[in-house]
C-alpha cells in the first residue's frame, strides 16, 4: 500500500514540476537515476542543478584550500544557517548509535568464543580489533579464525536482511536505512534540503548573473541528461570469471605478503615505508 501510494505520489510530482519555471536538485543526477530504476523517469526540459550554481558562483578554489564546498549542507552551512548541519547531525547520531548496537552484539558473540589470537596485539574483540580485519580488502568472514567463524555467521543471520546485503565484515554508519530512524527527524530533515536547495539558488543566482556566467549555465543544464543517458550504459561480464579473478588476486596479495615478511624477517605491510626504509638500510646496507 504504501509503495503505491509512493508511486502515485511522484507521478503526480512529475506532472506537476514539468510546469515549473525550474526544476532544481542538488547532484540532480542521482535522484533521476532512481526515478528512472523506479519505472518513473522524469525528463523535464526545466532541469538544474545547484551543484553547477555554487561551482559558477564562486571562485576555482578547491575547498580544501578554502573554495566553496559543493556539498549542500556544508555550503548551506557556512554561507546561509551556521546550524544548517543540525537536523543531518541528528541522524548521523542516531545512525551511529544503531551502528554500535549491532556491532557490539558482534563483539559479545565473538567474545564468548574466545579472544582473537595473540599475534593480533588485542586482548578481545574490540571494534579496534574488528576494524584492523575487516578494513584489510583481501579479508573477509570465512578467513576469521575456524573457532570464530560460526559465532559471526549466527550474528550476521540476526541483522535486518537489507544489512545482510550489504555486509562482509562489521556494519557501517553509511549503510543505516533512513526508514530505521526517527521519522518525524526524517521528515524535518527532508524539508530542510528542500530548503537549503532553494536557498542556495537564490543566493547564487545573482552572484553567476553578475559573473555573466549564465550561458555556462545552459550548457551545463543541456548536458545533465546526455550524461545521465551515457551513466546507464552497462556492459557484460563474466560474473563466475571474476569471482575467480578475486579468489586469484587474494591469493597472490597473501603470498606477496608472506615474502614480504620473511624478506623483512618481521611482520610487514607495503605502506609501512618508514619501516621498510629502516629494513633496507640496516639488514641490506641499502641508503633510500
Amino acid at each position: 500500500h504504501n509503495q503505491e501510494l509512493a508511486r502515485g505520489t511522484i507521478t503526480i510530482w512529475n506532472v506537476l514540476r514539468a510546469h515549473t519555471p525550474i526544476d532544481l536538485g542538488h547532484n540532480v543526477k542521482f535522484d533521476l537515476h532512481m526515478q528512472i530504476n523506479i519505472g518513473l523517469p522524469y525528463r523535464g526540459n526545466n532541469i538544474s542543478d545547484t551543484t553547477m550554481w555554487i561551482r559558477l558562483g564562486s571562485d576555482a578554489i578547491p575547498t580544501r584550500k578554502g573554495g566553496a564546498p559543493l556539498g549542500l549542507i556544508p555550503f548551506a552551512t557556512r554561507y546561509i544557517s551556521r546550524d544548517a548541519n543540525k537536523h543531518e547531525k541528528e541522524l548521523n547520531e542516531e545512525k551511529a548509535l544503531l551502528t554500535r548496537e549491532y556491532n557490539n552484539a558482534l563483539q559479545a558473540a565473538l567474545n564468548k568464543v574466545g579472544r582473537p589470537p595473540e599475534d593480533w596485539g588485542y586482548k578481545s574483540w574490540t571494534k579496534g580489533c574488528l576494524k584492523k580485519f575487516f578494513d584489510d580488502k583481501v579479508h573477509e568472514a570465512s578467513d576469521l579464525p575456524k573457532d570464530f567463524q560460526q559465532a559471526y555467521y549466527e550474528w550476521h543471520a540476526t541483522l535486518p536482511q537489507y544489512l545482510q546485503d550489504k555486509v562482509t565484515g562489521y556494519v557501517d554508519k553509511d549503510m543505516i536505512r533512513y526508514s530505521e530512524l526517527n521519522r518525524d527527524k526524517v521528515i524535518e530533515y527532508g524539508h530542510f534540503d528542500i530548503v537549503w536547495t532553494l536557498e542556495t539558488y537564490r543566493t547564487m543566482k545573482p552572484i553567476v548573473t553578475a559573473r555573466e556566467n549564465l550561458d555556462a549555465i545552459k550548457f551545463e543544464e543541456a548536458n545533465i541528461y546526455p550524461v545521465l543517458d551515457m551513466e546507464r550504459v552497462g556492459f557484460v561480464v563474466d560474473k563466475d570469471y571474476l569471482i575467480q579473478c578475486k579468489k586469484k588476486t587474494k591469493e597472490y596479495i597473501q603470498q606477496r605478503r608472506k615474502d614480504l615478511e620473511l624478506m623483512a624477517g618481521q611482520p610487514l605491510r607495503c605502506n609501512q615505508a618508514v619501516r621498510i626504509m629502516k629494513i633496507l638500510d640496516e639488514q641490506y646496507g641499502l641508503k633510500i
